[in-house]
This record gives C-alpha cells, sequence and structure tokens, in this order.
C-alpha cells in the first residue's frame, strides 16, 4: 500500500519546528527520483531567524540554459507565495543561506527524466539549520579612529551579536 501512495502522491512534506535539524531529500544519499517534489517548512520560535546550511545540493545540468528541469526554491517565509530568497538550478555546496524572520520553506522540485542532465550524478540533496539570534536585538559598537582617518558603515550583511 505504501507504493501505491508514493506513485500517486509524490510529494514529501515535512514541517520542522526545533531550534536546529536535518534535512534531506527521498532516498539521500540516492537520487531523488524523477517527477517529484518534496517541501520542507521550518519555523523557529518568533523574533528568531534561521541559519540553512546547504550541505549537498547535486542536481545535474541539462545542455539547456536556464531551470529547465531541476531546482531547488529557498523561500522567506510559509507558502509559496511568500517573497523568493534564491532558486538555485545547478550543484552547490556548504553554502549558508539567513531568514530575515522565523520561518523558511525549501521546495526541491525534479522535472521528468528527458530534462534532467546526467542520469550518473542525479539531484539529491542534505542541508542543516538552526534557529540564530533574536530579531531587532540592539548591537552597541565603540570604535575609535584617529583623526583624518575614515570608517566605513555598510548594511548588506548580518550580524550576530
Amino acid at each position: 500500500m505504501d507504493d501505491l501512495i508514493s506513485i500517486f502522491c509524490p510529494a514529501f512534506d515535512e514541517r520542522l519546528t526545533a531550534s536546529s535539524g536535518v534535512l534531506k531529500s527521498k532516498n539521500y544519499p540516492g537520487g531523488f527520483p524523477p517527477n517529484s517534489d518534496s517541501v520542507w517548512q521550518i519555523s523557529v520560535e518568533v523574533g528568531y531567524m534561521i541559519n540553512l546550511r546547504i550541505i549537498e545540493l547535486r542536481i545535474p545540468v541539462a545542455s539547456q540554459t536556464g531551470c529547465y528541469g531541476d531546482y531547488l526554491n529557498i523561500i522567506e517565509g510559509d507558502t509559496s507565495q511568500s517573497p523568493l530568497i534564491t532558486k538555485i538550478c545547478h550543484s552547490q555546496s556548504n553554502v549558508g543561506v539567513a531568514s530575515t524572520g522565523e520561518s523558511l520553506r525549501i521546495e526541491l522540485h525534479s522535472g521528468n527524466a528527458e530534462r534532467r542532465g546526467d542520469v550518473d550524478q542525479p539531484t539529491r540533496f542534505h542541508a542543516h539549520y538552526s534557529q540564530r539570534g533574536k530579531l531587532g536585538l540592539l548591537c552597541l559598537f565603540h570604535v575609535s579612529i584617529l583623526p583624518e582617518q575614515q570608517v566605513a558603515v555598510g548594511t548588506g550583511a548580518i550580524l550576530y551579536c
């Protein structure tokens, strides 16, 4: 009976609410099946954010350009209509992504076998996540400079206090 369920309902949904955890594609370290979708919904305590570390994302690249076959969506929020952080269509390893809120949605999609790339290198996904830093935390820094020196302050990076 389980085989029938997986044939007719290829989606794999997992809700993760612990302060840290592991995400792995179906059959990992084996290949993720074609024509499948997996969704992981990560939610941590209100006021915290999420660090996602992609340990391995293997996506065989077809000869076409763009996202034609398999891909991984990382979404800020808890629905597929929430803002997209990034869409990854090629292999990655040891890559980090941080949310700005307490919810991340990870969607792994595999297309049909004809649109996939190297069949000897099947799609697979493995990541860790952890709850990090309170949002809205005030960080105070004391900076001393000599006269006529300059200090550059940027806002493009996330700072953990």
